[in-house]
């Protein structure tokens, strides 16, 4: 019974407190409504630029709502408040004008209308510089300039952005930047940079320059450099016909629109003039002429200035061709005839020219040399002594004549004497010559009239058997195809000797890019021919012939068989007989023993 009392009491007392709570909650005096709360926030505003600062609030919103600044900034001023939702609202900032990059601040704070006003926020304000934005063209065209001389073209940098745009031009030769390559613009400004185009090589340039730190930056430049003289393709070239003459041409053009004239520094084998008159988009010719003295040396040039041009010319000067003397020079004494005694003698040959020299030798019946030239070679400045061998005659004193040359040149004549026992040594000689005329103007031997180069060098690419590969470079574009002819001599009807060239028939020529290769076919092993060869053109014009050169097949190849092999070869064929031998034995054996077994069957 007391415990359900106090129970009673219990709940009683706590419905008259939930009672006398309500009546307080409802009293306005007593408790008010919480305020929404202000956000602190941290924007950037750039210098000397007006920028809206947004200002936000949370809790409890009820509207109207109402935006208050409670602190100004220190750096700058504030616009009017701009409500732009429930919760938000803008303002602009401005800064001073003597605003420097730092921190500034205001405070603002929120009220609704059934609450107080909220704590104040802070908002805070980066103050920072606009970053520079640097504009340029994206390309620019120097056009054709000519060989020593330069073209300039500005190159405007603009900052349209903040602060100052500083960096340096980095510039691709053959370009350059006059002056500092370093620039600095500030906001707004603009700089004007000089770009120069100063070409050194005939050549079509594409470069890009480099602007700033950010290769995104760059600039696209383009030009050509144009040589504003040229000359003879090859440069001044002394051929062989030159050389024998002395003298040489070649040509200047001036490219430009203006008169302009040419100074040459010459060797001192060359005489030539020291300057030239070159009229505007002419041609003229230079004649040199070279002493007589001079060897070939090789990688020469000629100097040349107009203006600020510079040039080299090349110098190109063929060799001289062979040129050979004998000793004795003209007349080769064997003495006194004595009996049927073989007499003997001998001569050198020297090469005194600057080109090798195939010997090509001309031997009346019953003279014989030692060794034989016809496979013999003299380099520039090489000698080579030779013995003869003759059986004299059977009466009478000996007189003949050898020819010895080689290919385009003019042969030696040497005579061979030999004095009869009942002669006297005074007496005049009875001569039997074998002479190599000279090749008419327009024979078979003759150069052509065209002015097309000559095969200078030719390489023998295999030499086989029956077969002989050739290789040269294609001296002029205007050639077509080639033709390979072979000499032929044969005695004429008074003693002297013909020289033909015929076309070698069978050849295999083909062309591919620079190069020209032969295939000799169907050819005897172990021989050697004299060869040259002839180009030809379009219009089948013929270009001058090349110097003459040997080629030769190598031996035929026979199957040997060393005694030791034969005697192998023997034993194992008898071998094999044996063992074919057996077989068949022990076959007819077999065969016996069945028809033995089928008797006895029976």
């Amino acid at each position: 019974m007391i415990y359900w009392k106090r129970v009673w009491i219990f709940v009683t007392s706590s419905f008259v407190m939930l009672g006398g709570s309500a009546g307080w909650a409802k009293d306005p005096t007593l408790v008010s409504t919480p305020p929404p709360m202000a956000k602190t926030s941290v924007s950037a505003v750039y210098l000397n630029e007006p920028t809206e600062v947004t200002l936000s609030v949370g809790g409890r919103v009820v509207e109207p709502l109402t935006f208050l600044i409670r602190k100004q900034p220190s750096s700058g001023r504030l616009g009017d408040l701009k409500r732009t939702g429930k919760t938000s609202a803008v303002v602009v900032y401005t800064p001073d004008p003597g605003a420097s990059v730092g921190e500034d601040s205001f405070t603002f704070a929120a009220k609704s209308p059934d609450s107080p006003v909220s704590a104040p926020a802070r908002v805070w304000i980066r103050l920072v510089e606009r970053p520079p934005v640097l504009e340029h063209v994206g390309e620019i065209d120097f056009g054709a300039v000519y060989l020593g001389d330069s073209v300039g073209r500005d190159l405007v940098l603009r900052n349209s952005g903040g602060g100052r745009a500083t960096g340096v031009i980095k510039t691709p030769a053959p370009w350059f930047v006059e002056g500092s390559p370093d620039y600095a613009v500030p906001s707004g400004a603009e700089a004007r940079v000089r770009l120069v185009f100063r070409p050194e090589e005939e050549a079509t340039f594409r470069e890009t320059i480099i602007i700033g730190k950010s290769a995104g930056e760059g600039l696209t430049v383009r030009g050509a450099g144009v040589a504003p003289i040229r000359w003879s393709e090859g440069g001044l070239i002394f051929g062989p016909s030159e050389r024998a003459n002395g003298r040489a041409n070649f040509s200047l053009t001036n490219e430009t629109d203006e008169a302009r004239s040419a100074r040459f520094d010459w060797p001192d084998f060359l005489q030539a003039p020291s300057e030239v008159a070159l009229p505007a988009r002419e041609t003229v010719s230079v004649e040199v002429r070279m002493s007589d003295s001079v060897t070939s040396p090789a990688g020469r040039s000629v100097s040349l200035r107009s203006g600020n041009f510079t040039g080299s010319i090349p110098l190109v000067i063929h060799p001289r061709p062979a040129r050979l003397m004998t000793a004795p020079e003209s007349v080769l004494d064997l003495g006194t005839i004595s009996g049927e005694v073989e007499l003997h003698g001998k001569f050198t040959l020297k090469n005194i020219g600057e080109s090798d020299a195939p010997l090509e030798i001309t031997l009346p019946e019953g003279i014989q040399i030692v060794p034989d030239p016809r496979r013999i070679i003299l380099e520039p400045g090489g000698s080579r002594e030779f013995e003869i061998k003759v059986f004299p005659p059977k009466s009478g004193s000996l007189r003949s004549v050898i020819h010895v040359g080689s290919p385009g040149t003019e042969p030696n004549r040497l005579e061979v004497h030999a004095t009869a026992r009942d002669k006297p040594r005074n007496a005049l000689p009875v001569e039997d010559m074998l002479n190599v005329p000279p090749l008419p103007a327009n024979g078979p031997g003759s150069h052509p009239t065209a002015r097309l180069p000559r095969v200078e060098f030719a390489d023998l690419v295999f030499s086989k058997s029956t077969e002989i590969g050739l290789e040269w470079a294609i001296p002029s574009k205007d050639y077509v195809g080639f033709k390979i002819q072979r000499r032929v001599v044969s005695p004429g009807p008074n003693g002297e000797v013909a020289i033909d060239w015929i076309e070698w028939d069978g050849e295999k020529i083909s062309l591919a890019g620079d190069l020209a290769t032969a295939r000799l076919t169907r050819l005897p092993s172990d021989k050697f021919w004299m060869i040259r060869i002839i180009g030809f053109d379009a219009s089948g014009a013929l270009g001058e012939p090349s110097p003459t050169f040997r080629v030769a097949t190598a031996r035929g190849q026979h199957l040997t068989i060393s005694p030791l092999a034969g005697i192998l070869i023997g034993l194992l064929i008898v071998a094999v007989l044996l063992r074919l031998a057996v077989r068949h034995r022990n076959a007819r054996l077999a065969q016996e023993n069945d028809r033995l077994a089928r008797l006895e069957d029976e």
